[in-house]
This record gives structure tokens, sequence and C-alpha cells, in this order.
């Protein structure tokens, strides 16, 4: 494993990536989440030395001696090296994230399931009407509905390439495991084969690309 993938900040990181890309694809988080997301940011957030020169004059200016000592106290702690305190707390602000998150990580899954089922659907339909993987200069041999399904299914193709993406990612994030690496886990997420010879079904899957 790359040792920067053990550090919990650079974890908290691709996790809070995961859930962008199911959130721009119609996904949600909870309050709770948000919030955790937002101190977080701000736990790694550090005022500049205007901004703290700033507060110390506005303090100042109040003629408040507890404020100007605070506002002096600020300035002086935001100096430290925060790096150890980060790595510290981020163990359990990732736990934290991921606790959050399962209110709606089945919705989050079920909706990408949704919109994926849809397109496949759609390329399915195309399939039926022409070989979609026909070359282009056989293409004008076709009739006008089969020509307009070869050029469909190409960015459908494309679109089913990418949900299948956020689909896997929705299912890890969900609590199902070995998306990413077990085959037969990302074959029945993705397909019904049925009754299909498994061998053909994994052979089939492995000579898509």
């Amino acid at each position: 494993m790359d040792p920067a993938l053990s550090d919990p900040q650079v974890r908290i990181s691709s996790y809070l990536a995961s859930i962008d890309a199911l959130i721009a694809q119609g996904g949600s988080a909870t309050d709770a989440f948000t919030k955790i997301r937002t101190g977080w940011k701000a736990a790694n957030t550090d005022p500049t030395a205007a901004e703290l020169e700033a507060n110390i004059l506005k303090a100042i200016s109040t003629g408040d001696a507890g404020k100007v000592e605070q506002a002096m106290l600020a300035a002086q702690l935001a100096k430290a090296d925060r790096g150890q305190i980060r790595g510290r707390i981020a163990r359990g602000v990732l736990p934290a994230l991921r606790a959050a998150y399962q209110a709606t990580s089945a919705d989050n899954y079920a909706g990408i399931a949704k919109r994926y089922d849809e397109a496949a659907g759609r390329l399915t339909k195309c399939a039926a009407e022409v070989d979609i993987t026909l070359d282009a200069d056989k293409v004008v041999a076709l009739d006008a509905k089969q020509r307009t399904a070869w050029m469909d299914a190409g960015a459908i193709a494309k679109e089913v390439d990418r949900l299948l993406a956020v689909l896997l990612e929705a299912a890890a994030l969900a609590g199902i495991p070995d998306t990413d690496s077990n085959l037969g886990t990302r074959i029945a997420l993705a397909t019904d084969p049925g009754s299909a010879h498994r061998r053909r079904v994994f052979e089939a899957w492995q000579s898509k690309g």
C-alpha cells in the first residue's frame, strides 16, 4: 500500500472526493455530515498574519484589556505548527464522517443504480437495433434507424462507463465490500446475467474494453 494512503488526512480527502462525485450525480449528505466536514475544513484553515493583526487592532480599539489579550494569544497560538494536532484528530474525523454518511448511503446508491440501469437499458435498445461494435465504414450501408442507433450507442456507452464508476463508488461507500478488487462483485452490481454461463459472463466482461 502507498504509505500516503495510510495517512488519515489523505484518506479523508479521498473520502470527501468520493462523496462529492456522488453529490454531483444527485446524491445527498446529512446535516451532521456537512457540519463535520465544515468543522474539519475550519481545522485545516490557518488565519493569515494580516487577519490576526486586524483582530488585534480591532480588540485594541475596544479598550478592553481582556479582548486584547485574547487576540494576542490567538495570534501567538496560530504561529504554532498544527500538523501533529491535525494528524491526531483526523483519526477520529474519518470514522465520524463515515458514520454520518450512512444515513443517506442506501438512498444514494439506489439513486445511482437507477440512473445506471436506465442508461444501460438505452444501450441495450441500441444493440437490439444494430451491432454497435461495427466499424464506422460499415455504417453507411445501414438504414436510417440503424445508423441512429449506432451513433447514439457511442454516447450512451460513455455515459454507462461513467455511471458504472460512480455506482461502484456508491456501493463501496454504502458498505458493500470488495467492489474494487472482486470481479464477481462488480459484475453482480452492474449486470443481471440471469442463467448465463458464469465463465462466459466473466470473459465477456473482461473483453468489453
